[in-house]
């Protein structure tokens, strides 16, 4: 996937606050603990407003940008530039885009937010999904931002967010792979050993089978594995089905004896 950025390009609002959310994930990754009291503190605004800067509810003002881009060290030319295209705007460049597609790949908490999002009743305040996530409420912000940006969702003034694109699927082709699908891998497989000691086994499900494999038929165990994957969701989220959690369903093949070469 192509990641490169153009750098000539004119910095928009949404860049600003793109901006502003990697410098939050940045303190949280220095800080586990860091919060968005505290970064707004640091930004000398109101940490109710912030959270909608965040979030995208607010647009920020010629005004707004040169305080917290003063606060954060931009250069004078650097905040000028910003606030030059303080006017909200719906155009997305292409490498934006880009690079959503990546984070929605790499990143499970999107997904996550994104199926919490469906069920009935949930309360779509980021305090409130951040604590059934088990996640921070910036990083829900960032995802709901991200999810918006891609057409995912939209804002709805009423219920607070309305699914545009439901069942979201982050596959690949079937004999691709990329660094992104390769994270996004990894970061399930480390929730599910966390599950393993932190969820009761009423709640879940570890098991495996060793079985001896021709590897002429891994094209159609691949599909029987996608068709059960497709079953299982079909079943979950049928008609009247009620749900009320979030599950993550992990399926993994692989050779335990050496292979000559990698495929």
């Amino acid at each position: 996937m192509n990641k490169q950025v153009n750098r000539q390009q004119t910095p928009s609002p949404q860049d600003f606050r793109e901006l502003l959310q990697r410098e939050f994930r940045r303190r949280l990754d220095a800080n586990p603990r860091y919060s968005l009291r505290a970064f707004a503190k640091s930004l000398g605004i109101y940490h109710a407003t912030l959270s909608s800067l965040l979030s995208g509810r607010r647009p920020f003002s010629a005004k707004t940008i040169r305080q917290i881009g003063g606060a954060l060290g931009l250069t004078p030319k650097d905040l000028e530039t910003h606030a030059a295209k303080s006017t909200p705007t719906n155009s997305k460049a292409v490498v934006e885009l880009q690079e959503d597609e990546f984070n929605l790949i790499a990143n499970w908490q999107h997904d996550a937010v994104l199926e919490l999002l469906q069920l009935p009743d949930e309360a779509h305040e980021a305090r409130s999904m951040a604590k059934r996530l088990k996640m921070t409420a910036a990083d829900v912000l960032v995802s709901l931002q991200l999810l918006e940006r891609t057409g995912m969702i939209e804002r709805d003034e009423e219920d607070g967010w309305r699914i545009l694109k439901p069942n979201s699927s982050t596959l690949l082709g079937e004999n691709q792979t990329s660094h992104a699908r390769r994270a996004h891998q990894k970061a399930l497989l480390e929730k599910s050993k966390q599950a393993l000691d932190e969820v009761a086994i009423a709640l879940r499900d570890h098991s495996s089978i060793t079985m001896t494999v021709n590897t002429d038929d891994l094209p159609e165990l691949k599909t029987a594995i996608r068709d059960f994957r497709r079953k299982l969701m079909a079943f979950a989220q049928r008609k009247n089905a009620n749900p009320d959690s979030v599950y993550q369903l992990q399926i993994a093949l692989f050779p335990l004896t050496n292979q000559e070469t990698e495929q």
